[in-house]
């Protein structure tokens, strides 16, 4: 009833768009988190989805495949941060986030930071994040910290932090993703 090519073309055309990896088929890249008790992560969740509904953002939006790893941080487990390095080797970026906007914990994460950077700043790209209301906490949190750190601000107020951010969490993604496809590949040419 029908030519035989035809559906073969269309057998063809079917397995090479069922080949092409979805977003939504792609494993979510793990970003650690580590911050100290309080409700930072639900308020990056939160500062990340306001901003990205604007049309501007609508491609970082789709591009960002993220899942949120958070590091156990009662003050007995935060001596073994360190480790999550080591443990957990296969993560796209770690991120500590520091809530700086009361002077309580703005003294807290300067000091439980500086406790960190010591053990891991020559060996793991950690990056710092500082949630800030204004630009005094942020120099104050800066001037408690060695020089050769620069903490990403996030502002509630300020929505081109949040898109610097979006970049920076993209293309560690990106390059997470890459790194994974090469090895894979390379695994799969070694079978």
């Amino acid at each position: 009833m029908g030519c035989g090519h035809s559906r073969e073309e269309n057998k063809a055309k079917s397995v090479a768009s069922t080949n092409q990896p979805k977003r939504s088929q792609q494993p979510k890249a793990p970003v650690l988190l580590f911050y100290l008790p309080s409700n930072v992560r639900d308020l990056l969740t939160r500062l990340i989805a306001s901003h990205l509904i604007t049309s501007e953002t609508a491609t970082q939006a789709d591009r960002l495949n993220i899942r949120f790893v958070d590091v156990p941080n009662q003050r007995s487990y935060r001596r073994f941060w360190p480790r999550e390095f080591t443990n957990k080797q296969d993560y796209a970026a770690a991120l500590y986030i520091a809530d700086i906007r009361d002077r309580a914990n703005l003294l807290m994460n300067a000091r439980t930071l500086n406790w960190f950077l010591k053990l891991v700043l020559d060996k793991y790209n950690l990056i710092v994040v500082a949630i800030c209301s204004n630009e005094v906490q942020l120099n104050e949190f800066q001037s408690m910290l060695c020089a050769q750190i620069e903490p990403l601000v996030l502002s509630e107020t300020n929505p081109e932090t949040v898109l610097n951010f979006v970049e920076i969490i993209t293309t560690a993604v990106s390059r997470y993703n890459d790194t994974k496809k090469r090895t894979a590949d390379v695994t799969m040419r070694g079978k």
